[in-house]
């Protein structure tokens, strides 16, 4: 049995596959897709379960850290967060006054 470093490759025949829907931005979508295909190439599958499942048991670790101790009176602090968006392309046209 072929076995790669990583725990997030496994053999296509050791892994039962089920559907997951989630909405992501487009770039990550886009290296989801490309890692499975590169996976997929090299015999294996890009198991995302194991990467979705914990970085999500990581982030509840966390959070459940972080109210235990604002139930004990600790100050939480909190960050903002900025949201990424990606920018529009903008055309840029001639001055309207040499148009008209």
């Amino acid at each position: 049995m072929r076995t790669a470093p990583s725990s997030y490759l496994v053999n296509k025949t050791h892994l039962k596959q089920k559907a997951l829907t989630l909405r992501i931005p487009q770039h990550v979508h886009d290296a989801l897709n490309a890692t499975r295909e590169r996976a997929d190439s090299a015999g294996f599958v890009f198991d995302i379960q194991a990467v979705v499942v914990e970085a999500l048991e990581r982030a509840v670790a966390k959070v459940t850290g972080e109210l235990a101790g604002v139930e004990q009176g600790e100050p939480l602090e909190v960050k903002a967060v900025a949201l990424r968006r990606k920018r529009r392309a903008v055309k840029v046209v001639e001055d309207l006054k040499s148009v008209v």
